[in-house]
């Protein structure tokens, strides 16, 4: 769920995806920082939080290591060459665009968007005895289909053709665009298909969790009936099972 702030000054939401998702309590739909910022955290709450932090950063500040690791990963940062780090900038690139590469690869593995083809469909509806040539509700249908499939895959590749192959006006396709019924239905369709994505945001969700994701944590808790459990006080053996355990690692081990 993510964090319904919007900052006044620039316009934008908040991108944080970890927004209290507990109906009734007074952080709903904002993050802690957020709904901190905008009154919505009890102060018996807030003073609680800021307490155990306070507690976390004493308890990190009596380490032999504290600031060393930081302050050494700066120091060489600031000893690279102009080479050096123009090569580092360059790949760090290469991986990025790689992993974007990968989300999309997987969008399209779980929505199953691409190569969507209107003609092909409308074959098969016939041959199913849909009575295609005749019915508004079978163009629609087409139409939406059509509409949410991969723009870069789908055929035919413009809306005139569409409308061409449907056997409708171009003005009455953008007269559908337009129309009340086409909002409505987009985002039906595209809210049932979001939920395709729910198993692997919940097993990722998983894996975060297990690698000691504190948030991640939180929510899997919220999703269990649970709520303002601290860190280091959930026993996962026993919430989620062992079998769920081996499964979110195994997950880790092939990601």
């Amino acid at each position: 769920m993510q964090c319904e702030y919007v900052d006044e000054k620039t316009g934008k939401q908040c991108a944080n995806t970890w927004a209290c998702s507990t109906v009734g309590d007074s952080k709903y739909g904002y993050c802690y920082s957020h709904a901190l910022k905008t009154g919505r955290v009890p102060k018996e709450e807030a003073d609680r939080v800021q307490e155990k932090r306070i507690g976390k950063v004493r308890e990190a500040a009596k380490s032999k290591d504290w600031g060393r690791i930081m302050a050494l990963k700066k120091a060489k940062m600031d000893a690279r060459t102009p080479a050096e780090k123009k090569r580092a900038d360059a790949e760090a690139k290469i991986k990025e665009n790689s992993e974007k590469e990968k989300v999309q690869k997987l969008i399209h593995q779980i929505f199953g968007d691409q190569d969507f083809d209107a003609e092909e469909m409308i074959k098969e509806m016939r041959t199913n005895g849909a009575d295609f040539d005749y019915s508004d509700k079978s163009r629609k249908f087409i139409f939406i289909t059509w509409s949410v499939s991969d723009p870069l895959t789908r055929q035919p590749v413009t809306l005139r053709a569409l409308c061409t192959l449907l056997g409708i006006k171009q003005s009455t396709g953008y007269e559908w665009v337009n129309s009340d019924w086409f909002a409505s239905e987009m985002y039906l369709t595209l809210n049932k298909t979001m939920k395709l994505a729910m198993p692997v945001l919940a097993r990722m969700n998983l894996t975060e969790a297990l690698q000691g994701d504190f948030k991640a944590r939180q929510e899997l808790i919220k999703q269990f009936g649970k709520h303002d459990v601290a860190p280091g006080e959930e026993d996962w053996e026993e919430t989620l099972g062992k079998d769920v355990i081996d499964e979110a690692q195994r997950l880790d081990g092939i990601n």
